[in-house]
């Protein structure tokens, strides 16, 4: 018998459909890029939530290190965590990424399909979204493969979380 999650009334499958294809083609189109943004956008404000926690920052708690913008820059702080020896993620209001020695991939808050950079250089120093480098969709089978692994990888990461 098959088991599936149920989140309210549906199941994955219904709020993901194609899942497996749409990964392995990198199609966030449809219902399923839609579901997938709203799931996304979701967790963006939980992250806040776990911020502003009454009992103290819980991404703290939880192993990230924190960088605020210093002086008279506004924008929102930086959050990092190294995950294993290849891979960090960062994390500030605006789009989280999650980078290994070679690749990294973006997930922007109200974006609707992940990008990927070669050999991308995080900053601690970036507090708006204009500052991250840019961005591609990915086109190569190669860069189609790296950035499926990369988006394994965080949501393991996020699931862990």
């Amino acid at each position: 018998m098959k088991e599936t999650l149920v989140l309210g009334k549906q199941s994955m499958s219904e709020l993901f459909p194609n899942l497996s294809e749409k990964i392995q083609r990198w199609t966030f189109n449809g219902r399923f890029g839609r579901n997938f943004a709203t799931m996304f956008d979701l967790q963006m404000w939980c992250f806040g939530c776990d911020i502003r926690r009454e009992q103290g920052n819980l991404l703290v708690e939880y192993g990230f290190v924190r960088d605020r913008p210093e002086g008279q820059i506004s924008g929102s702080s930086h959050y990092a965590k190294r995950i294993d020896a290849e891979h960090t993620v960062h994390l500030w209001g605006f789009a989280v990424v999650i980078t290994s020695s070679r690749y990294a991939l973006c997930l922007k808050r109200f974006g609707l399909n992940p990008r990927l950079a070669e050999a991308s250089q995080i900053s601690e120093n970036i507090w708006r979204p204009h500052e991250l480098p840019p961005f591609y969709f990915p086109k190569t089978e190669q860069q189609i493969k790296q950035a499926r692994q990369l988006l394994t990888v965080i949501a393991s990461e996020l699931n862990n979380y």
